[in-house]
């Protein structure tokens, strides 16, 4: 889904169409099976197990729902780190971007009950508190899918408070959330032994906030040390989603929930971490048909979100006349929701997002402080280079510099955009066979100001320093050359601390 605060990654859309349909055969596979049988689907005695890990993604399919989770958190810091929220235009957006299509079913879902309006348990669904017991609509087809859309609001309430933190201490400040949280739960289960440990771990933002978290973390890593993401990882953290998959179904994790539950969401949000991160790097670049495809798929997962439990439902009861294979049989439901209700859904959602999502979505506005209309001056700094990966690499996955777009072959010219984090300045590096390349000079510098000692001893370590020509920058950092020889000054503070002709700055 395309935004004016941040650059489009068809890969992100890709992600959202698989957690979708992973959703969507996960509950045809359940539904359609025991209508086959003549009964309503009950976990204790219906859920699927097999030894089969293929299978098991299908059965516990559920994890879509953690992969949308953290693909959250992923998708809003990837936009925003290094940035400030403007937190009345952020929830305005996230309004237009949840309510319409949710506001419908909702009215659908309260209408359709046949039981007394009750305003309280409306109140309760038309604010982010689905998620709690007696919400209106939530326990109807048309409702089933909102407990998630209000942990997901919930988490966008605080959203740009856990960004401030995490732009102001770094990492570690998300880490310690998690671990609070995990032991929170933890305290619960073991203070209430018998308590639905699927209703703390999978149906709350206790659960899931870990999961945000996770992702945000990613997203981190992926904009701060692009280098940690390698191509490799996708196929090591796809298989272990895989085996973590087939292993909770063989301990019958969510019928027969333990106690190691409550610390089983991280251990799948940071897989899908893993899996986000890595699956955005090896295909950010992919611009061919299937790519495009995927991520209009992706672009409607909303709508297929809210929309698919309604559609396997109705192919249930339409007195089995659409579903295949041998009634009452696992692969029956898994054909008739990968044969019917999947096209069916996918159908319906692109004729309700272009009706009702998109007009919505075109009023959202510009969020990050400073993006809106201005006079003030922005500030690009652009460099032809002979080595334009190299350069790349080195700016990006070395020091950190968020790639925020690229192009090739632009009258001759192919280049990176790379945001310099909290200046709102761009560095631009091209390549071109029209002129060569500009000579280094030693009084040619660009000076990066990241905070200490200990930051700049990591940024540099590995790299090529060299002796400053103006004595003034040994005094307060390194001198690296990147991979054209130009020189890179890292400086161990914060920009203006000290810069005074008493600190000895070379204007003194």
């Amino acid at each position: 889904m395309r935004s004016a605060n941040q650059r489009y990654l068809y890969p992100v859309d890709h992600l959202r169409a698989y957690a979708a349909t992973l959703v969507l055969l996960y509950h045809s596979t359940q539904l359609i099976t025991v209508a086959g049988k003549g009964r309503t689907f009950n976990p204790g005695i219906d859920w699927p197990y097999s030894h089969n890990p293929i299978k098991t993604l299908v059965f516990e399919g559920h994890t879509g729902v953690s992969l949308f989770m953290v693909l959250s958190g992923f998708i809003f810091t990837l936009g925003t780190l290094g940035k400030e929220i403007q937190y009345g235009r952020f929830l305005v957006n996230r309004l237009l971007r949840i309510y319409p299509m949710y506001l419908i079913l909702l009215f659908i879902g309260v209408s359709s009950t046949g039981v007394a309006f009750d305003l309280s348990s409306f109140a309760q669904s038309l604010f982010p508190l689905a998620d709690f017991p007696g919400a209106a609509a939530s326990n109807t087809i048309w409702g089933a899918m909102f407990w998630a859309v209000s942990v997901e609001l919930q988490f966008y309430l605080v959203f740009p408070f856990l960004l401030r933190l995490l732009n102001k201490s770094g990492p570690s400040v998300l880490i310690r959330l998690i671990v609070a949280f995990l032991a929170l739960r933890t305290l619960i289960w073991v203070a209430q032994p018998h308590l639905d440990l699927n209703r703390l771990t999978y149906f709350s933002l206790l659960g899931r906030m870990d999961q945000f978290l996770l992702g945000m973390l990613a997203a981190w890593v992926f904009t701060t040390r692009r280098h940690w993401v390698r191509a490799w990882l996708l196929p090591l953290s796809a298989a272990a989603a895989v085996a973590m998959l087939w292993g909770f179904n063989q301990a019958h994790g969510f019928a027969e929930p333990e106690g190691w539950r409550v610390a089983w969401v991280d251990v799948e949000g940071l897989v899908w971490a893993t899996v986000i991160a890595s699956y955005v790097a090896v295909f950010e670049r992919r611009r061919g048909v299937v790519t495009r495809v995927l991520a209009r798929l992706g672009e409607v997962s909303f709508s297929v979100y809210l929309l698919h439990y309604a559609v396997v439902v109705g192919v249930v009861t339409t007195a089995n006349h659409l579903i295949l294979g041998t009634k009452g049989t696992v692969a029956s439901g898994f054909l008739s929701g990968l044969l019917v209700a999947l096209p069916i859904t996918f159908a319906l959602a692109f004729l309700t997002y272009s009706a009702i999502e998109k007009p919505f979505l075109n009023l959202r506005v510009k969020y990050l402080r400073g993006t809106g209309r201005s006079t003030g001056l922005q500030l690009r700094v652009a460099r032809q280079t002979p080595r334009l990966e190299s350069a790349v690499a080195f700016y990006r996955d070395r020091l950190g510099l968020p790639e925020i777009g690229r192009f090739a072959a632009h009258d001759g010219y192919d280049g990176v955009m790379l945001d310099v984090p909290g200046t709102k300045a761009h560095l631009e590096l091209t390549a071109t066979d029209h002129l060569a390349p500009p000579v280094p000079h030693d009084e040619s510098l660009l000076v990066l100001y990241v905070g200490s000692d200990a930051e700049v001893h990591r940024l540099a370590e590995g790299l090529a320093t060299v002796p400053s020509r103006n004595p003034y920058w040994d005094t307060c950092g390194v001198t690296v050359l990147d991979p054209d020889g130009f020189r890179v000054v890292l400086v161990n503070r914060a920009w203006g601390a000290d810069e005074t002709p008493e600190a000895g700055h070379p204007e003194g």
